[in-house]
């Protein structure tokens, strides 16, 4: 495998954010996966991306395309142009006695759905808000994505905007999907105390002082957040209630505003095969490294890289040398393009033939930039090590421009 020195005159070297960000993803990849509660609602998302603007704005409209937008370090934003083509009017409005709700616009390509939310709180008291969205009544499913939390907390006279960018199985061109977006605005009965997130440079006796702290609040009838949601009392919860019901019927909160909006989005293009069928091969003493698949869409960028070993040898030479593999697409066009991804590193499977097939497969999404081309770099984090080795030689290169 070269030098990392080999490989700078080979590629344009990852900047450090961009590792660090990658290295994090891979190491986390069942965390992406968005959990569903019911066949109507999100649970959980980890948000790798979150643009939560709370504060007073000016009036102008929040759109979709500024929720995937990208905030340089210099002040600039980087946007993916290309998107402003499937940007699809919604322009829904609704004002409860607390709150306005505004949806302006939203993007459904076909992999992916995007929509845009500003909710302004005209009360003169912080509120509590829990939102989700379906599509075609849950039908359709979400595999991932970013989203604006799905529960905080809104200060009075201040403005949220926020959205979501959700992974969706590929929905054929020209079909529609109904959308439903659900709002419940709260407000606190109780004293709001903050809790103590527990760190891992606590100390076991310091994690259950702290733990100890926040039930006998919650105990004594106080809401105790942590980390921008409330925490629930042990044996609180129930099965199949949301939270914000559980919040009600606990006497913590009352509900000031309820929101349902519905709209109707057309399914605007497909994936293209970047291959054009025609998979890529790169061939070594004892394995071959195979990108099988490569898909993108405007808003999302798929692909499949397999290692194909000859036998049980050379898979445990290669993994006594290397351990674990993860592929990053990087690009010198621009240091921050993508703001999410995910995809499973299979374990290796013995095949027919003797062979051992170990597939690795990943989605990019939240794509501010659109590169001309990504280079498909596979790279290993060996026993102990905190950088990744890149194998320059078992790249690929993938044009994305049509």
């Amino acid at each position: 495998m070269n030098e990392w020195n080999e490989l700078k005159k080979a590629f344009a070297p990852a900047p450090e954010r961009f590792e660090l960000r990658m290295q994090y993803t891979f190491e986390h990849m069942e965390d992406l996966t968005v959990k569903r509660r019911h066949h109507i609602t999100l649970v959980a998302i980890v948000a790798v991306l979150v643009l939560m603007i709370g504060v007073a704005l000016a009036a102008a409209s929040f759109g979709v395309m500024d929720f995937l937008s990208y905030r340089n370090e210099d002040g600039t934003t980087t946007v993916n142009e290309a998107l402003w083509e499937y940007v699809q009017p919604v322009q829904k409005e609704q004002e409860g006695s607390a709150t306005r709700l505004t949806v302006q616009d939203a993007i459904c390509d076909g992999t992916t759905f995007s929509l845009a939310w500003t909710l302004e709180n005209q009360a003169n008291e912080q509120v509590y808000v829990c939102w989700d969205a379906v599509l075609n009544d849950g039908e359709v499913a979400f595999n991932g994505g970013s989203m604006t939390g799905y529960e905080f907390f809104l200060a009075e006279r201040e403005r949220m905007d926020g959205g979501m960018s959700m992974n969706l199985d590929p929905l054929p061109e020209g079909d529609t999907v109904d959308v439903k977006v659900y709002f419940h605005v709260l407000a606190p009965k109780a004293a709001v105390l903050e809790g103590q997130a527990l760190r891992d440079t606590m100390t076991e006796a310091e994690q259950q002082e702290a733990l100890d702290k926040m039930e006998k609040d919650m105990t004594d009838g106080n809401l105790v957040i942590v980390g921008g949601e409330i925490e629930l009392p042990n044996g609180a919860a129930r099965e199949g209630e949301p939270k914000w019901q559980t919040l009600e019927r606990l006497g913590l909160m009352k509900q000031v505003d309820s929101y349902e909006m519905s709209f109707q989005l057309n399914v605007t293009t497909q994936y293209r095969d970047l291959l054009q069928g025609q998979p890529m091969e790169h061939a070594f003493d004892g394995y071959r490294v195979i990108l099988s698949e490569a898909k993108a869409s405007p808003t999302q960028i798929s692909y499949t890289v397999d290692y194909v070993f000859d036998s049980q040898e050379s898979l445990e030479a290669f993994q006594d040398k290397w351990g674990y593999i993860s592929i990053w697409p990087v690009t010198d066009e621009k240091e921050s393009w993508f703001g999410n991804g995910n995809g499973d590193d299979q374990p290796p499977v013995k095949q027919a033939d003797g062979t051992y097939l170990q597939r690795n497969i990943y989605t990019i999404t939240d794509i501010w930039y659109m590169p001309t081309s990504i280079t498909l770099l596979p790279g290993s984090f060996a026993k102990g090590s905190t950088k990744p080795d890149y194998h320059a030689e078992e790249a690929f290169v993938v044009r994305l421009a049509e």
